[in-house]
């Protein structure tokens, strides 16, 4: 796990698993319950990014990089300033 704080807050998480495809983790970023599931993030992924939504708005940014057989890095990208819906 990395933390970085610059113009942005941006949390990172890497894995060295087995990785998914483009396809899987484009599925897993559209909503695509399907194709989340398989991969085994989906519930958590789509909340996650549901939330981010709601309270930052396009100001924050999930982000998944993934190679088959060597890993997952997911990155979220937070604005400093706060949410859309912070006081």
């Amino acid at each position: 796990m990395d933390i970085k704080l610059m113009d942005n807050l941006q949390i990172t998480i890497q894995d060295n698993g087995s990785g998914m495809s483009k396809e899987e983790i484009e599925a897993l970023l559209l909503d695509q319950k399907d194709e989340s599931q398989k991969v085994g993030m989906g519930i958590g992924m789509r909340y996650v990014k549901r939330i981010l939504e709601s309270n930052y708005g396009d100001k924050a940014k999930l982000e998944i990089k993934s190679e088959v057989g060597k890993g997952t890095i997911v990155s979220i990208f937070l604005p400093v300033s706060g949410g859309e819906n912070t006081q």
